[in-house]
């Protein structure tokens, strides 16, 4: 993870230039929406370009043998890199080649909801390009995401537990509205199956259903067929995280709200 240089082949193959890399080594930029960072070498964005584009739309796990889960999750094994969400890549100067880490880092803003709590919190995909030395990279990757205060939902009184019956249909209706709420959709505009809900396992008491983000970290929502109480679970197969994140009632999101006897 350093600058290569060859200076036998400069002196064999190279003009002589004035100019030739402005990059230094420890140097990092911040990708947002996989666009090239201002300052970032044109030329080395040429080479990294389909890589960062890849991660900020979740689909990391380069060269991993995919399989699809029980629940549509997307799993993977073996692939290129220890952290999947990630990649080492030269620039295209054969002469003096840098190499550049690439990396998914959790950025927290107000512009990207990658899964938002019950208290509105929010974080953001970024990707992490640094030209690296080999002391360079701190270790710091991909914190865990953090714990807010928990919502206790309050349930509708209307009607007592015995005379309601969610349905399935509810169940995906009120998820569905909570989601295109709570989270924003607008990078999945162009290309839709990224980002989605589905209807996940059922038991005796509980509806699930999935929101998948165009990251790859899922929510997993379980919906109480008794009084609509929503618990959400977050993960990230990719980081092996995996936290609760808060209740809702699912009677706020479900705009029929006569029940089924």
């Amino acid at each position: 993870m350093r600058q290569t240089v060859y200076q036998d082949l400069m002196e064999k193959f190279e003009n002589p230039i004035e100019h030739t890399c402005s990059v230094v080594e420890g140097q990092q930029w911040i990708s947002e929406n996989g666009q090239r960072p201002e300052g970032m070498c044109p030329s080395a964005w040429e080479s990294m370009q389909p890589f960062v584009e890849s991660l900020a739309r979740g689909e990391g796990n380069f060269f991993a043998e995919k399989t699809i889960g029980p629940n549509g999750t997307v799993e993977y094994s073996g692939g290129w890199m220890k952290n999947p969400m990630s990649a080492m890549i030269s620039c295209n100067d054969g002469f003096r080649p840098f190499s550049f880490y690439v990396e998914v880092i959790d950025a927290r803003t107000d512009q990207m909801a990658v899964a938002k709590k019950a208290s509105r919190k929010s974080f953001a995909l970024a990707v992490a390009l640094l030209a690296l030395s080999c002391a360079c990279h701190d270790g710091k990757t991909n914190q865990a995401i953090g714990s807010d205060s928990q919502t206790e939902a309050q349930v509708s009184q209307s009607a007592s537990p015995s005379e309601r019956k969610i349905t399935a249909e509810m169940a995906y209706e009120g998820v569905n509205n909570y989601c295109h709420k709570e989270y924003n959709w607008s990078i999945a505009k162009d290309n839709p199956d990224i980002m989605y809900v589905q209807m996940g396992e059922e038991t005796d008491s509980v509806y699930q259903v999935v929101f998948r983000s165009y990251t790859g970290a899922f929510v997993y929502f379980h919906v109480d067929k008794a009084n609509g109480t929503t618990r959400m679970v977050e993960k990230v197969p990719s980081l092996g995280i995996e936290e609760e994140s808060g209740t809702f009632n699912l009677f706020d999101y479900v705009e029929d709200r006569t029940f089924a006897p």
